[in-house]
């Protein structure tokens, strides 16, 4: 045989020697292919061995290829099995094209993609992937898989199945690749932004990304953060134009927005730094080592510092975050809402998160010596100069307080590293805050920082923050032994931790669908009842006059630790706060009961506990002493709880008339306690279903008859009066038939 080679244009070829259908259809039948065009059913299934060489001939010698070079009589055997392989492929892509015309008809997914769809052209994508098929074809398989994607995403079904977003993240992985073509890369992100900005969106994207190979992530995180330097405009250059931090910073000065634009890029970003947070939250090994220093500016370039002469490595500036903190507090000085802006929530868990722990620990110590400077009236004033030539900005009016931003960003910093916990309690923040807040936060003298700030709202501002903060440093219960230990420290500091827990429980009244109250009363009342256990201090231990007047003190009738031992002491104090509070004048009600207007289902049991001791109190006064009043009886002034002696200086002053220079505020009102605490209760369960609930279960019914026959009265009514006690009376036995048959038809 001879040895010469022949080379034969294969495409010429296939080109000048067209298959007819007949060979066609003879070809798919030896791949296995079966095809009923009738019901548009397709199933297949591709070999993943070559088929040997001798049956291929044979078919070619049935087909016009085959009879055409039938007289290549010299042909070696490599020329023969390249022109069957291309024989093979062609009549492979030649299916692939039927089932994607068929998706394009919309006989495919249609708005459905998951089940039968799905599972589809998952096959076929992944037998392109690994065949021998021309990179046209594989395009087409991604382009219809991205199209039946958007199809379904479009259609908003609720909830998105989490293997959609998986499918979507392995095929922005597999297209960012340079040998894609970048409008298809273009389309793909297109789709992955939109679904960033949706609810939801970017931690259902988070979930599927930490699943995926850590290489892939890598490459997507890396991709989305070079687009958004370049403002979301030239994704398909975006990986071979910034190579260094110096392409990132020549790329973001040339940025340029419209009107039209910009809003654009806002809504993209908005979902960037979403997805970022989230993964975070997932994995966050995965987004610093997506972002190490060798990639740190494409996610970091606005708080990146590049290193000086003798400096080793970038590092974050976390001033630079402060000041960009402070620009925000500016520019909405009427903002109430103490979350950091998204970007710098980002930053905060980045920071948290890192592996270094020399940096937690300047972190820490800059955020707790930086709120001690600023926090006490006796700082040097070069400490004082230090801070302000880090901030400039600190030295504004509209400012609440020149500590509010180190607060915030601190908050946030502290609650998600225990070591930057830790440290700040090393570097006494917990006698910082105490300081500001039985101080009232005053502010620094010489500065104009909070001069144009009302000192009321400034006060409530800054004891949100200080809540939170308190909040963030609870969130690590293995730190608690440190925490108590200063909390108990001094009877001032132990004053200043009841009353901010109070405080931050009575402010789930006004937010109680925000996420950071609801955060902070989480962490922070295992704390309290910690103390309350270990320690044996309570709520009123230091001043229990004063603690007894405070409206925020109601809170505790609502709390429940499950020590039974805690949970009597505490509820002994409630009730005292409650008879404070319903025999101050009704128009100074507001407060305690919005605060039992708020009360949860998992808070119902505590206060009917309260409300049943209140009212069983009275029940057993009457079975002790029938033919006396009973809250003048000696004989229940021995009893468990104070409510006896509480109530007693109400009764006197309802026999007696006061003396001219008498301190004692009497009701203008209804001055017999029994009726002001029915009255009280009715405004709270009007409200509540809970409150309703929890006065219902217990012996209201009983209380109610004997209040109604006067067997609690010194004295008679007036008119007014009467009127009053029935209508009241006549409120609280109809609730109790509405929950009793509410509660029997379930």
């Amino acid at each position: 045989m001879s040895n010469t080679t022949h080379k034969i244009d294969l495409k010429a070829a296939a080109a000048a020697t067209l298959l007819d259908p007949e060979d066609w259809e003879s070809l798919i039948q030896d791949k296995e292919w079966k095809i009923s065009l009738e019901s548009k059913e397709y199933h297949y299934a591709l070999r993943s061995e070559p088929r040997p060489i001798g049956s291929s001939i044979e078919m070619l010698n049935n087909t016009a290829v085959g009879r055409s070079l039938s007289g290549l009589v010299g042909a070696t055997s490599g020329v023969i099995r390249a022109l069957v392989s291309y024989v093979d492929r062609a009549a492979t892509e030649y299916q692939v094209k039927l089932v994607l015309n068929r998706f394009a008809k919309g006989d495919g997914c249609g708005g459905r993609y998951v089940g039968d769809a799905r599972e589809e052209l998952l096959k076929l994508h992944s037998a392109t992937l690994k065949g021998r098929y021309s990179m046209a074809t594989k395009v087409k398989v991604s382009e219809t898989r991205l199209t039946c994607l958007s199809t379904y995403l479009a259609s908003k079904p609720q909830p998105v199945e989490p293997l959609v977003y998986k499918d979507l993240v392995e095929l922005l992985s597999l297209v960012c690749t340079d040998e894609y073509p970048k409008p298809l890369f273009h389309r793909v992100c297109d789709v992955f932004s939109l679904e960033l900005r949706l609810e939801g969106g970017a931690r259902s994207i988070a979930s599927a990304l930490v699943e995926c190979d850590a290489g892939d992530v890598y490459l997507i995180l890396r991709h989305l953060a070079t687009s958004h330097i370049l403002a979301w405009s030239s994704v398909a250059i975006a990986h071979r134009a910034i190579q260094s931090e110096a392409d990132a910073r020549q790329a973001a000065r040339k940025i340029s927005f419209s009107r039209d634009t910009y809003d654009g890029y806002l809504r993209a970003t908005e979902g960037f730094h979403k997805l970022i947070r989230a993964v975070l939250i997932e994995s966050p090994s995965l987004v610093h080592a997506a972002f190490d220093d060798a990639h740190l500016h494409l996610l970091w370039l606005k708080y990146l510092s590049t290193p000086r002469a003798g400096e080793d490595a970038k590092t974050l500036k976390y001033t630079w975050a402060v000041d960009n903190l402070i620009s925000t507090l500016l520019e909405y000085p009427k903002r109430l809402r103490p979350e950091l802006p998204l970007e710098l929530d980002c930053l905060a868990l980045f920071m948290s998160t890192t592996q270094d722990g020399n940096f937690a620990t300047q972190l820490a110590a800059y955020i707790a010596d930086s709120i001690a400077v600023l926090g006490r009236a006796d700082s040097p004033w070069d400490s004082i100069n230090a801070v302000y030539r880090d901030h400039p900005t600190l030295n504004t009016g509209k400012l609440a307080h020149a500590v509010l931003p180190f607060f915030m960003f601190g908050a946030r910093l502290l609650r998600e590293s225990r070591v930057v916990a830790e440290k700040a309690i090393e570097h006494d923040i917990v006698e910082s805050l105490c300081g500001l807040w039985c101080s009232d936060f005053p502010l620094i003298k010489g500065r104009y920082t909070g001069v144009f700030v009302n000192q009321d709202k400034r006060k409530r501002a800054m004891r949100i923050a200080t809540t939170l903060v308190i909040g963030a440093l609870a969130t690590h219960q293995d730190l608690y032994p440190q925490l108590c230990r200063r909390i108990t420290a001094t009877k001032s500091t132990q004053q200043w931790f009841w009353d901010a827990v109070a405080f931050l429980l009575a402010l789930r009244a006004q937010f109680i669908k925000e996420k950071w109250c609801t955060e902070a009363c989480a962490a922070i009342k295992p704390l309290a009842f910690c103390i309350m256990s270990d320690h044996n201090l309570f709520p009123g231990d230091v001043d229990r006059e004063a603690a007894v007047t405070e409206d925020s003190n109601m809170v505790w009738i609502l709390q429940a630790s499950g020590n039974p031992s805690v949970d009597s002491r505490l509820r002994t104090f409630a009730l005292d706060v409650l008879i404070s509070r319903m025999m101050a004048p009704a128009y100074s009600w507001h407060v305690p009961v919005s605060i039992l207007m708020n009360c949860q289902p998992e808070e119902q049991a505590a206060l009917q506990a309260a409300l049943s001791e209140f009212i069983e109190h009275f029940l057993r006064a009457v079975e002790l002493e029938p033919k006396r009043y009973a809250l003048a009886s000696p004989t229940l002034r021995s009893t468990s709880t104070s409510l006896a002696y509480a109530l007693n200086p109400y009764q006197q002053g309802a026999n007696e008339s006061p003396a001219p220079d008498s301190s004692q505020d009497q009701p203008a009102f209804m001055s017999n306690p029994l009726d002001r605490f029915v009255m009280f209760v009715s405004n709270a369960s009007r409200r509540n279903v809970y409150v309703a609930h929890a006065l219902a279960e217990s012996n209201v019914l009983e209380f109610v008859r004997l209040l109604l026959a006067g067997r609690f009265d010194t004295r008679g009514l007036d008119r007014s009066s009467k009127d009053w006690r029935r209508r009241t009376c006549a409120e609280i036995l109809a609730q109790k038939r509405i929950w009793a048959s509410l509660d029997a038809d379930v």
